[in-house]
């Protein structure tokens, strides 16, 4: 892996051909990534998995991303993150410059100070059809994402199981502007925010689940600057700190109204919403241009 990430030119893709009990690339260093690079792990069926050697427990991430103005972009890929302690961050990847899209991935294992899984400092995170579970830092247990000007968009993705010992269990976000299409960020804990923490910059969620996280203040979301919500879903104790402006949020959820995680016939793992639910079948339709952004119409039943 790390000879064809050196061999590849500027825009190249990578691409598998590994059978069966061979999918699995365990790294003794990280990966390092400053090129303009596409990485797509779906080895004919049966995905990639990029691992440190001993996840959660080796002492380095499984890559850095350093390609100022360059796109990277990353498919159906799992990776096993290590433990970077607290004197370092991104225990998975490390995004310090660049554009970044992972799409259909899974990132798990992580440990970090800022960051569990990913501590993002580049211009564009774009995260989509993916999972993001059991990771740990200080700031940010799932993701950290912060930096003046800076976009991250979380898209049809789940952020469960992620830890955070002082603030944002599932996301920390400061500074930067962030949104949440279709996301569920559930089974989350902290200090504070067990959800989501957002410390500063524009925040949008649009189909989003933020329930059953747990923190000693605001067990879902902390917010000290507004977030814009639209058909998303909150539990009560999120709810009084959230400054919703939204044509239909609902509160009354319990800790049964999600299913397990599981199989649901996605890329990856989700948390399914049963029939008879409060979010199930009740959102709108979103729908993005490089005009207006992010925008929701009407009521989407199906």
């Amino acid at each position: 892996m790390r000879q064809a990430i050196t061999d590849a030119a500027e825009g190249d893709e990578i691409v598998f051909n590994l059978g069966s009990g061979n999918e699995t690339i365990t790294l003794a260093s990280q990966l390092q990534i400053t090129k303009a690079l596409s990485i797509n792990g779906a080895n004919g069926g049966v995905p990639i998995i990029l691992q440190v050697t001993s996840p959660g427990v080796s002492a380095w991430r499984v890559m850095q991303v350093n390609a100022s103005g360059k796109a990277i972009q990353i498919a159906n890929l799992t990776m096993k993150g290590g433990n970077l302690g607290t004197t370092a961050d991104g225990g998975v990847i490390d995004f310090a410059a660049g554009q970044l899209t992972l799409d259909r991935v899974t990132l798990a294992n992580g440990k970090a100070y800022y960051g569990g899984s990913i501590r993002a400092a580049g211009t564009l995170l774009v995260i989509q059809n993916s999972l993001i579970r059991d990771n740990q830092a200080t700031y940010g247990g799932g993701l950290y994402v912060r930096g003046s000007g800076n976009v991250a968009r979380i898209i049809n993705t789940t952020l469960h199981g992620n830890v955070a010992t002082q603030w944002g269990g599932g996301l920390y976000q400061s500074q930067n502007s962030v949104y949440l299409v279709n996301a569920t960020i559930a089974g989350n804990s902290a200090n504070t925010g067990g959800g989501l923490y957002i410390g500063s910059g524009y925040s949008y969620a649009a189909n989003t689940i933020l329930v059953n996280n747990t923190a000693l203040t605001a067990p879902n979301v902390y917010n000290s600057s507004p977030l814009d919500a639209y058909y998303s879903w909150f539990s009560p104790s999120g709810a009084a700190r959230t400054k919703a402006t939204s044509p239909s949020i609902t509160t009354n959820y319990t800790s049964g109204d999600l299913g397990a995680m599981g199989d649901n016939g996605g890329p990856t793992f989700t948390l399914a919403v049963p029939e008879g639910k409060p979010a199930y079948r009740a959102g709108g339709y979103v729908y993005y241009n490089a005009t207006d952004g992010f925008y929701v119409q009407g009521t989407d039943t199906n």
